[in-house]
């Protein structure tokens, strides 16, 4: 018997499944954080927004704006910008594209195909199904991206400046 490690469940994982997880969990990881920086990237722009809209905003405003914007899944922030940001038919079906991926990762992948991480051709499908739902993600977040930098612009701010500030503001 090949050697094995046990994990925090107690289930014993073979040295060789664990080689072949390793890649796949990295990809489900991508897929998470991917998704956070949209929710993340969506709030910051919904913020913008209505920060357009006041004459007087303030830091707390603008905190208590981003926090409660973080408290909303993707798909209702999704549907709120959608409101008040006009986009093309690409723009919305990358969108709901990258939700679709992100909630079949996060919710479906696993439960729905748990007996193809038994062979090692399942394993290899896992892992093209979770790069091809990251590469899917990908112009969904390109068009928030450059909708939220527009936004910021108009605003005045400087999206270089705002990386760098919250760069030195996360604690490692």
């Amino acid at each position: 018997m090949g050697s094995h490690k046990t994990t925090s469940l107690g289930m014993i994982v073979e040295d060789d499944l664990q080689r072949h997880l390793i890649p796949i969990y990295a990809q489900v990881g991508s897929v998470v954080q991917k998704s956070q920086q949209l929710e993340f990237a969506i709030g910051l722009g919904l913020t913008l927004l209505k920060q357009m809209k006041s004459t007087e905003f303030t830091d707390e405003e603008f905190e208590g704006s981003m926090n409660l914007f973080s408290e909303k899944t993707l798909g209702r922030l999704i549907g709120e910008f959608r409101k008040y940001v006009v986009m093309d038919d690409f723009a919305i079906s990358s969108l709901k594209l990258a939700l679709k991926e992100r909630n079949y990762v996060v919710h479906h992948l696993f439960q729905e195909n748990i007996e193809k991480l038994t062979s090692i051709d399942g394993r290899k499908w896992f892992k093209r199904r979770v790069k091809e739902a990251n590469k899917n993600m990908l112009p969904g977040f390109e068009i928030v991206d450059s909708l939220v930098v527009s936004l910021a612009s108009i605003c005045g701010l400087n999206i270089n400046d705002i990386t760098e500030q919250m760069k030195t503001s996360i604690e490692v």
